[in-house]
């Protein structure tokens, strides 16, 4: 039989097949009450209509879910969404010894019952909920390591887990029901955001050395793909965390590379946001960066993290401080937790030699360096025709004059371009004058203290790491 899958646009399918599954689930709670027996257990695949694959289906295919999984997931959604399904809990509502037994609270107008964790372990698993137990209280679980659900103290009371209540995301709540994907960053303060792709990767101008560079990566993308068509002798060969690191000044296009190239192999790209992960408080920094790393294991998806010398950085041998133990603690869970990684890691650095700042036992692990150099004449007219738009154009010899004298990089070009238009459309002309953009041009060189002045490619270079990196990075030794 051929198994149609469903369209977000046929969600009324979606959504029979859950009342069908609550039914079912109503049906079965009411005869576990009734009765206080316990035979075959709750029959999911009776209610599932194998002629067409759900999102509910769907999703068990995609997390290998068993049956288990599943009815607790349904178990979850139900009491929420569908809370007739535990209506059968009423007629016990005097009875101390059920209530007892099963747990869970009456809301204080009595129009729904909340299970507990327990309340499923009675219903679904009376003869092994000890073994039941510690298989859902654990975080590497794929319903909680994936945030399709979550544990809740009741009334904001804190409680054993067997006590908690057991609730769906509402992005998972509403995919169940037909509606799109979550995205794998979903739920509070998950410390990674999925990066928007601005461009096509074979749109975005790089100097050549850097597009031959990126095909290391770009290679084991492709085999990723075909991972699974591969013998399992040939897999154990293959390492699979792989791990790689973009280098370069900033505006050269790091960011915008990574999030192209996820565009490219159909792997969004997620973005750590530092803010999130790093902190004052012993253990805290782990336990954030775990989120991570059990959420995107094994999806096809990448890891970007942007100025990761602040937490690569070498360990301190001389440890003077606790803090310098314990920093040498998380590179330590780091680079255990890199080798461990099912997927797909990019590291940014701003520094361009990265024996200087990265530890020893990173370096080893990496498996291409790709170096995003400053843009030269060449790329800088591509880059300065490509942020024009018609009819807002520049005029060839302003281009030219653009190109060649004034050492600037992709994000400066955008930057300028951006006031440029703005002005543009608030003063009614579409004519783009040279002074105008070399005005905002002076205020992109003061931002990075360089000295605002026509300078040439054939420049000395010391005049040329001034004007691309800024007066520092002449006292500090930068390399461009």
């Amino acid at each position: 039989m051929t198994t149609k899958i469903l369209t977000t646009s046929e969600g009324k399918l979606h959504t029979l097949e859950l009342r069908k599954l609550m039914n079912g689930l109503f049906s079965f709670i009411q005869k576990r009450l009734e009765s206080q027996e316990y035979d075959q257990g709750f029959q999911l695949d009776s209610f599932l209509d194998d002629s067409y694959e759900t999102h509910f289906q769907k999703l068990a295919k995609q997390y290998r879910f068993s049956k288990d999984d599943l009815t607790f997931l349904l178990f979850a959604y139900a009491w929420e969404y569908h809370h007739l399904t535990f209506s059968s809990f009423f007629k016990y509502v005097d009875k101390l010894d059920v209530l007892v037994q099963y747990q869970g609270v009456f809301e204080e107008n009595n129009t729904r019952f909340i299970p507990t964790l327990k309340t499923f372990l009675e219903l679904f698993y009376p003869q092994n909920k000890e073994e039941m137990l510690m298989y859902f209280m654990s975080s590497h679980h794929p319903l909680f390591r994936y945030g399709i659900l979550a544990y809740q103290n009741k009334e904001d009371k804190l409680t054993a887990v067997v006590h908690q209540i057991v609730r769906v995301s509402e992005q998972y709540a509403h995919h169940l029901n037909g509606g799109d994907p979550p995205r794998l960053d979903q739920g509070e303060r998950f410390p990674a955001q999925l990066m928007t792709p601005k461009m096509l990767l074979k749109h975005i101008v790089l100097p050549q050395k850097t597009r031959t560079e990126l095909e290391a990566l770009q290679q084991w993308l492709r085999v990723r793909k075909k991972w699974n068509e591969l013998p399992i002798i040939v897999r154990k060969k293959i390492n699979k965390s792989q791990l790689y690191v973009f280098t370069g000044a900033p505006g050269t296009g790091k960011s915008l590379t990574a999030s192209a190239i996820g565009l490219e192999y159909k792997m969004p790209t997620y973005r750590l946001d530092l803010s999130r992960v790093i902190s004052k408080y012993v253990g805290e920094f782990e336990k954030e960066m775990e989120k991570i790393f059990s959420r995107l294991h094994g999806q096809e998806a990448i890891l970007f993290i942007d100025e990761a010398d602040a937490i690569f950085s070498k360990r301190d041998e001389k440890l003077k401080e606790a803090k310098d133990k314990y920093a040498n603690q998380e590179m330590a869970y780091l680079l255990q937790r890199v080798e461990q990684f099912d997927g797909v890691v990019i590291l940014a650095t701003n520094v361009t030699d990265i024996r200087k700042i990265f530890d020893k036992a990173m370096l080893r692990r990496i498996n291409s360096e790709i170096e995003f150099t400053f843009p030269k004449a060449k790329e800088r007219y591509l880059l300065w025709k490509n942020a024009t738009v018609t009819p807002y154009n520049l005029p060839a010899n302003v281009l030219d004059n653009l190109a060649n004298n004034y050492q600037v990089n992709g994000a400066n070009i955008s930057a300028v371009m951006s006031k440029v238009l703005i002005d543009c459309i608030d003063n009614g002309t579409t004519e783009i004058k040279e002074e105008t953009i070399l005005e905002y041009l002076r205020k992109e060189y003061l931002k990075r203290d360089s000295m605002f002045k026509a300078c040439r490619d054939d420049a000395p270079p010391s005049i040329l790491m001034e004007q691309r990196l800024g007066r520092s990075a002449v006292h500090t030794g930068s390399r461009m």
